[in-house]
């Protein structure tokens, strides 16, 4: 693996945030509609009523998650799309990253100034 390919992978130019606030509404969601079904086999409705109106709440929350699902599925697409030209905007900041670090050659210290900087160091 070259430099560049590694150092890209420390800078991480792939909008991972973004795609946890996308499917956050997926997660919470589907934990809704897990708090929900943990509700009714803890305490199971006793009457059709109760039963319709709980198959009815679910049936509103499925409605919900699937509108969720459908925008975060076109974001998940939106990043696919994007996902060449965040690596190649990752690769050109380390190229740039590491062309800065070469562009200047380190600067030789006196013996002088070594010792400068020891007692400053000392004190």
């Amino acid at each position: 693996m070259t430099e560049h390919i590694h150092m890209a992978r420390l800078i991480k130019p792939f909008p991972v945030r973004r795609l946890a606030d996308g499917l956050y509404q997926v997660n919470a969601g589907g934990n809704l509609i897990h708090q929900r079904l943990t509700g009714v086999l803890i305490d199971q409705p006793a009457t059709k009523e109760a039963w319709c109106q709980e198959l009815q709440a679910i049936k509103g929350m499925l409605m919900g998650l699937a509108d969720a699902c459908r925008d975060a599925e076109e974001l998940v697409d939106e990043l696919w799309d994007s996902a060449d030209r965040d690596y190649e905007a990752g690769l050109r900041v380390v190229s740039s990253m590491l062309r800065g670090l070469s562009a200047y050659p380190p600067v030789p210290v006196t013996a002088e100034e070594d010792e400068q900087w020891k007692e400053r160091e000392a004190v």
